[in-house]
């Protein structure tokens, strides 16, 4: 079991913290995984539910491994707590509603579709292949979905034109990237009530680790699913983020 005095006072705080919002700045070698791990071990001495915590984290390396620690660290009784990367959550709460639809993990065969020559075998096609590649392509779009940005929104005409003509193949084809695993999950909760009803009473205590590297379509689906209570606590270091490309938005640690 994690132990409050093996922490310094600024971890112990933070551990220690049970309702409302939080933030805690912190970066790598600054003890944060400790005091995640034992506010978990705080919360359920509390008397929170284990099933009721989440605790989401950048990568899958960084969920499997935090997940193994909090069940070493406190004991069976933690092994009903989710720790789980944004998308993965959005992966859970999305396709039970999306039935007939199809994840798909490589879009590369998509973008060479959509900016190859228009034809009668390739509706789809915007004959862009020469002003854009398909790594530039993949990285623009999705910047601009990470920002909320819809293609109409989009600035750059080449880029706005490839979008429009992504959506429409994943449309017509029914499959959806992991990108748009989030912008569904907040439609649903902005659209649907019950939905929202049933995902929001799901927890009642939720942190985010790498918070620095969290983009705006993140932001609004944690946001929505703590409304409820506003027991969130997020680390970060907003010095640290590396996703800038990929359109995470460091200042929202401040916000």
């Amino acid at each position: 079991m994690p132990k409050l005095e093996d922490l310094n006072e600024a971890q112990r705080e933070a551990a220690m913290h049970v309702d409302g919002p939080c933030v805690v700045v912190a970066g790598a070698g600054s003890g944060k995984t400790s005091m995640l791990v034992t506010r978990v071990a705080e919360l359920i001495k509390a008397g929170v539910p284990p099933n009721r915590i989440l605790c989401c984290t950048f990568t899958r390396k960084a969920t499997k491994e935090m997940g193994e620690r909090i069940v070493r660290d406190i004991g069976p009784r933690a092994k009903p707590v989710v720790v789980s990367t944004i998308h993965g959550l959005a992966l859970r709460m999305v396709m039970p509603k999306m039935e007939g639809w199809k994840l798909v993990s490589k879009t590369e065969w998509m973008f060479e579709v959509v900016l190859g020559p228009k034809s009668t075998v390739n509706r789809y096609g915007t004959g862009f292949s020469k002003e854009l590649n398909v790594e530039d392509a993949m990285l623009a779009i999705g910047k601009a979905k990470n920002s909320k940005q819809r293609p109409e929104q989009v600035e750059d005409p080449i880029v706005r034109q490839v979008y429009r003509a992504y959506e429409d193949l994943k449309k017509a084809r029914k499959m959806l990237d992991f990108d748009d695993l989030l912008l569904k999950a907040n439609e649903f909760l902005r659209t649907d009530a019950n939905f929202a009803q049933k995902m929001q009473s799901r927890f009642t205590h939720i942190s985010v680790d790498e918070f620095q590297d969290v983009n705006l379509v993140q932001w609004d689906l944690i946001r929505k699913l703590a409304e409820p209570h506003h027991n969130l606590l997020v680390v970060g270091d907003d010095f640290q983020s590396i996703y800038g490309f990929r359109g995470a938005r460091p200042e929202l640690i401040i916000c």
